[in-house]
């Protein structure tokens, strides 16, 4: 969609130089080990679009369960060792698999790698009402509270603006995107979706320098509305 080119450009001019240079400081670092998995793996479609695939096994599994690049983007780095886990960066987000062998994305927001609120000031620090009342995977009857949740802490209309937090989370991925499904429904979907980026753990702030963006902020990522481009998007 034509809004996709001004993704990180959107959030405060802090927190997305800050992601840029940590997502480019890593590969540099690790452009050596890059270069040589693409070769190996030259027959992938995303090597085409950005000179790097999906070598590593489990990752290009999770991947194309997930969404694939209508989810993720497309991979801008190959798999490195970060931390003990295997990652690699994709456009819109990074896969890592654990040292107990479990996959899923790595928490860039909610982790030591990003800490919003001290760059981008304390609206964009995490609700304490919000995270007490934050469902746990895996509790009784989660998803159905998850839902709940969702409905709750992403509003669509807020501030005379219609954000659609909540509807541009549930709409982020269709069945079709999602390979190996034996059978999928919205719930489905929103499982997914919920592995990806979490739930909400702010609440929806205005940009302090422009009326035109509002953001929320998640476990796993930060969704901004523009007003002028009337579009919502991680």
């Amino acid at each position: 969609m034509p809004g996709r080119a001004v993704r990180w450009s959107r959030l405060p001019a802090k927190v997305g130089a800050l992601l840029s240079a940590f997502l480019l400081t890593v590969v540099a670092f690790l452009a050596p080990q890059a270069y040589s998995t693409v070769s190996q793996a030259a027959e992938d479609p995303s090597a085409a679009t950005t000179g790097y695939s999906l070598a590593d096994p489990a990752i290009a599994t999770y991947f194309r369960q997930h969404g694939g690049a209508a989810a993720l983007g497309n991979p801008i780095s190959a798999p490195m060792r970060l931390l003990g886990s295997r990652v690699q960066l994709f456009q819109r987000q990074a896969i890592e698999v654990r040292p107990d062998g479990s996959v899923g994305t790595l928490n860039l927001v909610d982790g030591d790698f990003l800490p919003l609120a001290t760059i981008a000031g304390p609206g964009m620090a995490p609700d304490p009402g919000l995270l007490a009342r934050l469902p746990k995977p895996g509790s009784p009857g989660y998803a159905q509270r998850a839902s709940a949740y969702l409905d709750s802490a992403a509003p669509n209309d807020w501030n005379g603006m219609r954000v659609r937090f909540g509807a541009t989370y549930r709409s982020m991925l269709k069945c079709s995107d999602l390979a190996g499904a034996a059978s999928c429904t919205g719930a489905t979907t929103f499982s997914v979706t919920s592995d990806l980026y979490g739930l909400p753990t702010g609440k929806p702030i205005a940009d302090p320098h422009s009326q035109d963006y509002a953001y929320l902020r998640f476990q796993r990522g930060v969704m901004v509305y523009s007003r002028t481009a009337s579009d919502t998007q991680w």
